[in-house]
């Protein structure tokens, strides 16, 4: 047997009757997600000299790992998500700018339009003059 793509991997698991012995998996028919059954279209029979070959137990990180991750082995966000992440703050920080730079402004014309109107200081109407006792 030969295979062409990848190794072939066995999953095994400690045996319930004798401590010291392990047994062929029930549940991991093969190391790969989505661990049902072997790929039986990447063997061929021309020669059975060199079979890449594994055996790893039931706990072995690699088996978690690809029972956790789905079988993508990536436990982070992808390099396509960190794009749009910082697509997005981008986006959103030009956003705030904008805004404070249009409140800036418009504070800034209302400002000058009270100072080029007469002096600041000085009340511009009396009816802005409030008197707090009427007798």
């Amino acid at each position: 047997m030969c295979i062409r793509d990848r190794k072939y991997c066995l999953v095994a698991a400690p045996s319930t009757t004798n401590s010291s012995a392990f047994v062929m998996s029930a549940t991991y028919m093969s190391c790969y997600y989505p661990f049902s059954t072997v790929d039986t279209q990447s063997y061929s029979t021309d020669s059975i000299t060199n079979v890449p070959f594994q055996l790893r137990l039931n706990t072995d990180p690699f088996i978690v790992m690809q029972k956790i991750t789905k079988g993508d082995m990536n436990f982070g966000i992808t390099l396509g998500q960190q794009r749009a992440i910082a697509a997005a703050c981008i986006g959103i920080g030009c956003v705030m700018i904008a805004c404070i730079a249009l409140v800036s402004f418009i504070l800034f014309k209302v400002i000058k339009s009270f100072t080029d109107k007469g002096d600041a200081s000085q009340p511009m109407n009396s009816q802005y003059s409030l008197s707090l006792i009427h007798i």
